[in-house]
């Protein structure tokens, strides 16, 4: 996995001016930000950004988090104004440093931009996403009760699916394998053998699809999608040459949704891109592309698509979820501070699952449900981190846990009671 690498330097410490760009068109920026200055991939600085209008008025607060600046732990006072889709900030902290900011808002919950200091070469990358709610208001549905058991106790896995035929399935990292699940016993019986890091599955039509990352000599250039046929036993390789495929998906149709997240999952970098593949074709179109962070995909039955990301570092919490609405290539955040989001899924009723590996010094909420499109957020299973997650029809949970706690559980759903 990537890890953030903070380098000290002096930011913010003289007079600075970023010109930047909000992707839509909202004039109102009040609200909570999570403001980050970038170079290349080592994040420089990073805090909360405050702001409050008034008219035209703005004005708000920064608090530097980074422990490599020079002002960790100290707050600048923001103020400035908006005048149609361009913001003017100046910052200042007690000490009288600062730098004055100016955005051109196109949209209402991300900013990107650059900042040059005087008598440096060169700009930094910043961006800002508006911090949203979990506990947004909407309508509440009645939250569905579980009962967790354990099927395996000392083994994980990294993706599991439920196939048409009701069996749960499991494909093993480290092992190079696919298998399936006992539903009596809770033993894991190989079906495959001999594949290169087995990262993401999902079943359809009563095939079993999943990627394999590659080689690192490779550095994961050498990835693939393959189908797995369940009543022949046959493995068929759809396409290689894929960069780290973390995630695949299946929509109605049976079109293949391949996430490759080689910027986010590798130490060689690269562009994190969807691909498309029709059904029962072996090349593909690119649908989203340069996807920062990305670790997880799934499409609702509207055709929205939804993106996780791993947030600032894994385990941690500070993931966000992001929305495609059909058709478009901008995104909108819909939930932030989320635990590292490690894998994704979805049900016939549009609820989306979370499998996160949440701080270690948190609540490491597990397993999370989400409903109406982010106004309802349920965590189902906390204190462990869970590496993946596969849903049935009825809305059963099986998911598995890593990092010094491997097993592999399911969570049963309940009826509700009227």
């Amino acid at each position: 996995m990537r890890y953030s690498v903070r380098i000290a330097l002096m930011i913010l410490a003289v007079r600075a001016t970023v010109f930047a760009t909000v992707e839509a068109t909202a004039a109102d920026v009040t609200g909570h930000w999570q403001l980050e200055v970038v170079l290349g991939r080592f994040l420089l600085s990073h805090g909360p950004l405050v702001l409050r209008q008034s008219g035209d008025a703005l004005n708000g607060t920064y608090r530097e988090e980074s422990i490599h600046a020079q002002r960790a732990g100290k707050t600048g006072v923001i103020s400035g104004e908006v005048k149609g889709k361009q913001v003017t900030m100046a910052m200042e902290f007690p000490d009288g440093h600062g730098g004055t900011m100016v955005a051109e808002i196109e949209d209402a919950n991300s900013m990107r931009g650059s900042l040059t200091v005087e008598g440096r070469q060169g700009a930094w990358k910043w961006t800002a996403t508006r911090r949203i709610d979990v506990r947004a208001s909407g309508p509440k549905q009645p939250v569905p009760l579980f009962t967790e058991k354990t099927l395996v106790a000392d083994r994980s896995v990294m993706d599991l699916c439920v196939g048409d035929d009701g069996q749960t399935y499991y494909l093993d990292y480290f092992a190079g394998a696919l298998g399936v699940i006992s539903k009596d016993s809770g033993q894991l019986k190989v079906l495959v053998q001999g594949l290169k890091e087995p990262l993401s599955m999902v079943a359809w039509g009563g095939d079993l699809y999943f990627t394999e990352a590659g080689s690192e000599s490779a550095q994961y250039r050498d990835g693939s999608l393959s189908v797995f046929q369940i009543k022949t036993s046959q493995k068929k390789t759809i396409a290689t040459g894929l960069n780290y495929p973390k995630t695949v998906f299946a929509d109605s149709q049976g079109t293949i949704f391949v996430l490759e997240a080689p910027g986010t999952c590798t130490s060689h970098g690269g562009t994190n891109r969807l691909l498309r593949f029709a059904p029962g074709k072996s090349r593909y179109e690119v649908a989203l592309s340069k996807l920062r962070d990305a670790t997880a995909f799934v499409l609702d039955s509207k055709g929205n698509s939804y993106v996780g990301t791993m947030g600032k570092s894994t385990p941690g919490d500070t993931a966000q979820l992001l929305l495609y609405e059909r058709g478009s290539t901008v995104p909108r955040v819909i939930l932030a501070d989320l635990p590292s989001i490690n894998d994704m899924a979805i049900d016939p009723q549009d609820n989306l699952y979370l499998a996160g590996l949440g701080s270690d010094d948190g609540k490491k909420d597990a397993i999370i449900l989400i409903r109406e499109a982010g106004s309802q957020v349920v965590p189902l299973s906390s204190g462990f981190h869970a590496m993946c997650l596969g849903v049935d029809d009825a809305g059963n949970v099986y998911y598995a846990t890593g990092r010094s706690h491997d097993s592999i559980r399911a969570l049963c759903r309940r009826p509700v009671a009227p």
